[in-house]
């Protein structure tokens, strides 16, 4: 699948800013991995091991949980 430059740049931004990242830091962030993914260095994939440290650490390990409805 072939995304623009400007599509990954934009939804990078979006999830640094679901980081807290501030917004300068967001922009710059997300202007690294689009240039990183451009250039075929795989700039999403190199995020794949931060970000999952970064949402252990800020959430824990969680499982997904159903509520039963009551009677």
């Amino acid at each position: 699948m072939r995304v623009s430059y400007n599509e990954v740049q934009v939804i990078c931004r979006k999830a640094f800013e679901g980081l807290g990242f501030a917004p300068g830091d967001c922009d710059d962030a997300a202007d690294m991995i689009a240039r990183l993914q451009q250039q075929g260095l795989d700039g999403i994939g190199a995020l794949k091991k931060p970000w999952r440290s970064c949402m252990m650490r800020s959430t824990g390990p969680s499982k997904p949980t159903m509520k039963t409805p009551r009677n």
